[in-house]
């Protein structure tokens, strides 16, 4: 657009040019009326030729309010249970999350109710609890991570009578913005 206009003004300049070389050659050589209606012209071709419109153009856009997950840290390890133990085993995880500028976080969810961690066709049950996931977003950029906490614990009562095994289960976690 900055070259159209500069065309324009350079057309415009040099228009003004030869309109005043061919005003001063009549103005010596013709009449008076004749002058007066050359003049007359002159200067409405000259408004016509500068005459410019102008126009308003509506820019719009719109950001979305989105959440995503960034990285989990570390598992979810809740690591070797001796059986002979009285008490809960607990541990948490990590999850980064990144949100839109200014967006909160309705949440992180995990399918809901007591979970089953297998080992072979034996099964361990345990819970999870999530916090620290309904923050306001800082954008996508680098270093505007959120952070929620994701607790996983086993009861003594799950896991005094388990069997011997690795037991695992992969969860799939959900962020809504």
């Amino acid at each position: 657009m900055t070259n159209l206009t500069a065309t324009l003004h350079a057309l415009t300049d040099l228009f003004f040019f030869l309109l005043n070389l061919l005003l001063e050659y009549f103005m010596k050589h013709l009449s008076t009326s004749v002058k007066a209606i050359i003049v007359a012209s002159m200067a409405c071709a000259a408004g016509l030729a500068t005459a410019a419109g102008n126009t308003t153009l509506a820019v719009t856009a719109s950001v979305n309010g989105v959440c995503k997950f960034s990285a989990v840290t570390q598992p979810l390890a809740l690591g070797a249970i001796d059986p002979s133990l009285t008490t809960d085993v607990t541990a948490s995880a990590s999850v980064l999350y990144k949100c839109t500028n200014k967006t909160t976080s309705l949440g992180i969810t995990a399918p809901a109710g007591q979970r089953t961690m297998v080992s072979g066709t034996d099964t361990l049950l345990y819970t999870l609890a999530i916090t620290g996931d309904k923050s306001q977003g800082l954008g996508f950029g680098t270093g505007k991570d959120l952070t929620a906490t994701v607790t996983g614990t086993i009861t003594a009562l799950q896991y005094q009578n388990a069997a011997v095994g690795s037991y695992t289960e992969n969860v799939t976690l959900s962020i809504t913005p």
